[in-house]
């Protein structure tokens, strides 16, 4: 059995069993039970033990990752109404498979569950987006809390008071299974591209939020709703007399269920089928690449040899905060990162040239050389390399600034980002003329004039160009494709307002960024 499985199944077994002999003893002193809802009880939490072990083994390698992905990409836009509607849609995406939700809206009989349903899930879409909108406007945690919160208080005096607890409990929603671990990873993805001293602590707070937009939602059905019919509605156990008949009970709705697993469930091939064999690694499982602990990252190393991957390179944040930060932190974060890299064998460690305020990039020249300086005494010794890569806003954003750096530390070598340059407006064809003869490795990602990123081959990146002059051995694809799930059911020119390189899945974005590259390369 996977290691990782029998751990999430032992979690799930020590979390079960406790409920379970309580019931029994209940069932045996307080409230007889017939031998058949016993047994139906007993397969029942066998097949709940390991159910919640594949699901949270699921939840945290896919649904914390892809959170935070999304994070990630969102934050990089400039626009507040575009990363609000993808908060919004995500949000109601995720909450409307959430299992919680499920339970909840069969216990309330006087709303259609298909009603109770869209309206927690529009509550959770619509805070989602105003937390997401928090962190990236920096307002404070605590205020939002206390006014909303005192909204809430307000408005339970106007709502049937029966109607109360469907409400309050429907905030519960946000500590769902699927919800939690993505809405965490979200927050940590969108903090994690902001170089101020408050990012990490703004990470947190989107579930807290979030939880208020269902109470409040609720509470506001609850005025078109008659509160009176809102009562629980008992759920029939089969009449079972054989294990016939129990096993007959429950494979009757696998299929059903199966169905609702499927909506959950993101297939992970992507690497494999495309025979790529080496990462990048960034971050595993919501966490970032230099937050893992030791421990973690052994685990991780595990992994990966059992599936046949390397690390080629740790994709880290270094050197990508402010210019004007402390240092001696990020220094030992650094420090930290090198006893990583060893632990999974990474020979090269990616790095940033800091932040600097737009237009004084040259004022702060000496302070940027000694920091990188200061990165590569720490290295120095590892038998790990250096790779900075250029990135918009950075002191390394253009060619000449970058070859500086290169000039200044021969054994930093260049990490080659076509559409970074394009996005700051450099010629890539005048950026390899310079930096060619530091490059270690190159990303494969493409852009259009606007900055809009693209597979490759498709923007101005002149990325054959630059692939028939490489002399390296490795590239490293990566995509920061739009991707939009309700793309494939737009027809015309709804499909055609989208844009050309947009794709319904990370998936189906990924393999566009494979499949262009193997035309680059033929």
């Amino acid at each position: 059995m996977n290691p990782k499985l029998k751990e999430k199944i032992l979690e799930s077994l020590s979390a079960v069993l406790p409920i379970t002999g309580i019931v029994l003893l209940l069932s045996i002193f307080l409230v007889p039970l017939g031998t058949g809802a016993i047994v139906m009880f007993f397969v029942g939490a066998v097949l709940l033990i390991v159910g919640m072990g594949m699901f949270q083994l699921g939840a945290e390698m896919a649904m914390s990752p892809l959170g935070e992905g999304i994070g990630v990409q969102i934050s990089k836009s400039k626009h507040l109404i575009f990363i609000a509607l993808i908060s919004l849609l995500m949000g109601v995406l995720i909450t409307m498979a959430e299992p919680d939700l499920q339970v909840l809206s069969d216990q309330v009989p006087a709303v259609p569950n298909a009603t109770l349903i869209f309206t927690v899930a529009l509550g959770v879409g619509i805070f989602l987006a105003f937390a997401v909108l928090r962190i990236i406007l920096k307002i404070n945690l605590a205020y939002l809390l206390m006014g909303l919160y005192l909204v809430l208080i307000i408005l339970s005096f106007f709502v049937p008071k029966d109607f109360l607890a469907v409400a309050f409990d429907s905030g519960g929603v946000t500590t769902g299974p699927i919800t939690v671990p993505f809405i965490m990873a979200m927050g940590v993805g969108l903090s994690s591209v902001r170089a101020d001293k408050d990012a990490a602590n703004d990470s947190f707070g989107l579930v807290a939020l979030s939880s208020i937009g269902p109470i409040l939602s609720v509470l506001l059905l609850g005025c078109f709703f008659h509160p009176q019919d809102a009562a629980y509605s008992e759920t029939a156990v089969p009449d079972v007399a054989t294990m016939q008949d129990v096993m007959v009970s429950f494979a009757a709705q696998l299929p059903h269920y199966a169905r609702e697993v499927l909506i959950s469930i993101v297939p992970i091939a992507a690497m494999k089928e495309n025979q790529i064999p080496y990462l990048e690694i960034r971050g595993v499982d919501g966490v970032n690449i230099a937050d893992l602990t030791k421990e973690k990252a052994r685990e991780i190393r595990q992994r990966l040899d059992a599936e046949g991957f390397s690390v080629w390179s740790l994709g880290s944040p270094y050197g990508k905060i402010s210019i004007t930060e402390d240092f001696a932190p990020h220094l030992d974060l650094f420090k930290r990162g090198l006893e990583l890299a060893d632990i999974l064998n990474a020979k090269h460690i990616r790095l940033f040239s800091f932040y600097v305020p737009a237009g004084e990039a040259s004022a702060y020249r000496n302070a940027v050389m000694e920091r990188l300086f200061a990165f590569l005494d720490a290295a120095s010794g590892s038998g790990i390399l250096l790779c900075h890569e250029n990135e918009k806003g950075i002191y390394g954003d253009t060619a000449p600034r970058c070859a500086e750096i290169h000039r200044e530390f021969p054994d930093i070598r260049a990490v080659f980002d076509p559409a970074n340059f394009v996005q700051c407006g450099q010629d890539t064809k005048e950026a390899w003329e310079l930096l060619s003869p530091y490059v270690e490795y190159m990303h494969i990602k493409d852009a259009l004039a606007d900055g809009f990123v693209v597979p490759a081959g498709k923007g101005i990146g002149n990325i054959p160009f630059l692939l028939s002059n490489y002399r390296g051995k490795v590239l490293t694809l990566e995509p920061h494709l739009s991707v939009f799930s309700g793309f494939e059911k737009l027809e015309g020119e709804q499909a055609s307002k989208m844009g050309k390189y947009t794709y319904p899945s990370s998936r189906a974005a990924f393999d566009a960024a494979a499949e262009a590259l193997r035309e680059c390369i033929k």
